[in-house]
């Protein structure tokens, strides 16, 4: 079915992020300098960013995979 044809004009589901939970993590770990210089993304000094983002990167791998 076209976009077009589609009952009710419904529009397609956005394209779900392919990644990794690895790749995702290399991403933060490289994003963290230019955002929030004073934050140290440490595997080994847990604090609130960090599990923050561990806690929302669970979140994403249990999303279906489309």
């Amino acid at each position: 079915m076209t976009e077009a044809a589609r009952p009710g004009g419904a529009s397609r589901p956005p394209a779900i992020d392919g990644r990794d939970l690895s790749a995702l993590t290399r991403q933060m770990k490289a994003m963290v300098p230019h955002y929030t210089p004073e934050w140290r993304f440490s595997p080994d000094d847990p604090d609130a960013g960090r599990r923050s983002f561990f806690w929302l990167r669970r979140c994403l791998a249990r999303m279906p995979k489309g």
